[in-house]
């Protein structure tokens, strides 16, 4: 607002939109947000800081992506194979998503971190004893892991795991690395005590991921 105030001072009345950009947080590693992330407390340290803003004199944009929409999603992968035959190094579960899907996971996993559960393969919460592993993507390079040291209750393929908290920088930072298809995006919300489902987005077409490297009959230019 201090750089308002001297634009104003310069051209005075043509500022009519402020974006004040992001800077509410979220949480990964709880599943509910602390009492501290309201945008009703936000909004009362702005009026503290800088309450010229609220003035009414102008139109306030705010991109509030992150806290708006992350625990709005769960990704969930099959457990396509478990490695544990190298004694003293815990077992890797592959599963079908990685750093094509999870780029900050992988590449600065001291600072974003999900919260996992793991389910077997009707649905049903895995029961067993706790087992420390690591959880790979299916990437081809040795870097490829969504997360390291994971206690996870007796892991074996076909066991379905979710990731929480994964409707924010996800499918928006896609990677076509290796041409795995996009996932498909499934919403539901419970209607006269039944659960409806609705497909969003399908999962991406072989043809559609060819596409994008251009893999089409070549266009004559004159």
């Amino acid at each position: 607002m201090d750089f308002v105030g001297e634009v104003e001072a310069l051209v005075p009345g043509q500022l009519a939109v402020i974006d004040i950009g992001g800077g509410l947080s979220s949480t990964y590693t709880e599943s509910e947000e602390p009492e501290g992330f309201t945008y009703a407390e936000y909004r009362r340290a702005l009026d503290k800081a800088v309450p010229n803003l609220f003035s009414g004199k102008y139109k306030v944009v705010t991109e509030m992506g992150r806290s708006l929409f992350l625990k709005a999603g769960t990704s969930i992968s099959r457990v396509e194979y478990v490695k544990d035959w190298v004694a003293g190094q815990r077992p890797i579960l592959l599963t079908h998503l990685g750093t094509n899907q999870f780029p900050r996971q992988v590449y600065l996993p001291h600072i974003w971190r999900n919260r996992f559960t793991l389910y077997d393969s009707q649905g049903n919460p895995k029961e067993g004893a706790p087992t420390l592993c690591d959880l790979a993507g299916p990437l081809c390079f040795q870097g490829d892991y969504i997360a390291k040291e994971v206690s996870l209750p007796s892991p074996c393929a076909t066991d379905l795991l979710a990731i929480h908290d994964t409707s924010a920088y996800t499918m928006s930072m896609y990677c076509k690395f290796n041409s795995i298809r996009a996932s498909p995006i499934y919403g539901y919300w419970r209607e006269g005590g039944h659960l409806r489902f609705a497909c969003y987005k399908p999962r991406e077409t072989v043809e559609e991921c060819l596409a994008f490297w251009g893999l089409h009959e070549p266009q004559l230019l004159d």
